[in-house]
C-alpha cells in the first residue's frame, strides 16, 4: 500500500508539474511573435528582423542557380546512363527492377551534391563574415539536401512516372497520389526540424522552441493522418499484391483491413508522447513520429535487397540447370 501511495504520488506531482508548465508556455506565447522578432532583431547585423527572410532568399536563389548549372549533368550524364541501364535490363522482377532503380537512387544524389556544391561555392563570396547568417543559409541548404533525399528514396519505392519499375502493386493514380502526399508531408517535417534547430542556434528562447516544435509536430500528424485515409486503398492493394482479397492469404486479408487503424493510433500515441516530452523538457535521442518513417525506409530496403538476392540466386539455378539439360553436341564425323 505504502509503494502504492507513492507511485500515485508521483503521477500527481508530474501531472501537476506539467499543467505549470503548459500554463507558463501558453502564456508565454501571447507576446511569442514580439520576442521572436526582438531576439531576430538582435542576432541580424542591421538591427532588423527583416534580415534573415533576404538571407533566405539569397539561399534560394543560390539552390536554383545551382540546379540550372545540374541540368547539364542531367542532360549529358545522368539520361545517358538511365537509357543505357533500362536497354540492358529488362524490367522483369526485382533482378531487372533494382539496378534501374538504385542506378536513378545514384544519379539523383549526385546531381543533388553538385546543386549544393555550386550553391555553396556561390555562396562563400555572398555570405557575409557574420554567424547567424551562415547559419541561416546553411540550415537553408542542409534542409533542402535533406528533402530531396528523402523525397528521392519515396519516388524510387512508389515509382509514380515509371509504372514497369514500381515493385508495389498498385494503380498509377494510386501511386502518384501516394508520392504527392508522402512529398508533402517530407517537406513540411523537414522544414519543421530545421525551423526548431535554427530557433535554437539564433537564441529563441526555449518556451518559445517547445510551443513552436508542438505546433509543427501537430501540424505534421494531421498530414500523416490525411496520407493514411486518403490512400489506404492503393497501400492495402499493395499489402495484397494487387489481387483480390478472396485470393490471398489471411495474414495479408487482415494486414491490408487494419493497418490504417493501427497506424491511425500509432501516430496518435506517439504525438502525445512527444508533445509531454516537449512540454516537460525531457530529451530524447529518437522521435517516434520521425522513428516510424526511418524504420519503414530501412525495412523496405532490407526486404528489397534481400528478395533481390534470393532472386538472382533462383535465377542462377535455372540457367545452370537449363545448361544441364542441353543436349551435348554430336561429334564432328573424321
Amino acid at each position: 500500500d505504502e509503494a502504492r501511495l507513492s507511485m500515485l504520488r508521483r503521477t500527481s506531482e508530474n501531472v501537476s508539474l506539467f499543467r505549470q508548465r503548459l500554463e507558463r508556455m501558453l502564456r508565454e506565447a501571447r507576446s511569442g511573435i514580439g520576442r521572436l522578432e526582438t531576439r531576430l532583431a538582435v542576432n541580424a547585423p542591421d538591427g532588423r528582423a527583416g534580415y534573415f527572410a533576404g538571407v533566405a532568399l539569397v539561399s534560394v536563389i543560390l539552390i536554383l542557380i545551382g540546379r540550372a548549372v545540374t541540368q547539364l549533368y542531367a542532360v549529358y550524364l545522368a539520361r545517358p546512363a538511365m537509357i543505357r541501364a533500362q536497354r540492358h535490363f529488362r524490367p522483369v522482377g526485382l533482378s531487372g527492377k533494382l539496378p534501374v532503380i538504385a542506378l536513378r537512387m545514384l544519379l539523383t544524389v549526385a546531381g543533388m551534391t553538385l546543386n549544393l556544391a555550386v550553391a555553396a561555392g556561390l555562396g562563400l563570396g555572398l555570405v557575409a563574415d557574420h554567424v547567424p547568417t551562415q547559419v541561416t543559409a546553411g540550415i537553408i541548404m542542409a534542409a533542402y539536401g535533406s528533402f530531396m533525399l528523402i523525397d528521392t528514396v519515396w519516388r524510387m519505392i512508389v515509382n509514380p512516372y515509371l509504372p514497369e519499375y514500381r515493385i508495389p502493386r498498385m494503380g498509377d493514380m494510386g501511386a502518384r497520389r501516394l508520392y504527392i502526399w508522402l512529398s508533402a508531408l517530407t517537406a513540411t517535417t523537414v522544414a519543421s526540424r530545421f525551423y526548431i534547430a535554427w530557433l535554437g542556434e539564433l537564441g529563441v528562447d526555449v518556451e518559445l522552441v517547445r510551443l513552436n516544435h508542438i505546433v509543427l509536430n501537430l501540424l505534421a500528424l494531421a498530414l500523416i493522418l490525411g496520407l493514411i485515409w486518403s490512400n489506404r486503398a492503393a497501400v492495402s492493394e499493395a499489402i495484397r499484391h494487387g489481387r483480390p482479397i478472396s485470393e490471398v492469404t489471411w495474414i495479408s486479408a487482415i494486414g491490408s483491413r487494419i493497418w490504417a487503424p493501427l497506424t491511425t493510433l500509432y501516430f496518435l500515441l506517439a504525438w502525445m508522447e512527444e508533445s509531454v516530452r516537449i512540454v516537460m523538457g525531457l530529451e530524447a535521442q529518437w522521435s517516434l513520429l520521425a522513428g516510424a518513417f526511418i524504420t519503414l525506409l530501412v525495412a523496405l530496403a532490407v526486404q528489397a535487397a534481400g528478395l533481390y538476392g534470393v532472386e538472382r540466386l533462383f535465377e542462377r539455378s535455372r540457367a545452370l540447370r537449363a545448361a544441364a539439360a542441353r543436349p551435348a553436341p554430336a561429334p564432328e564425323p573424321e
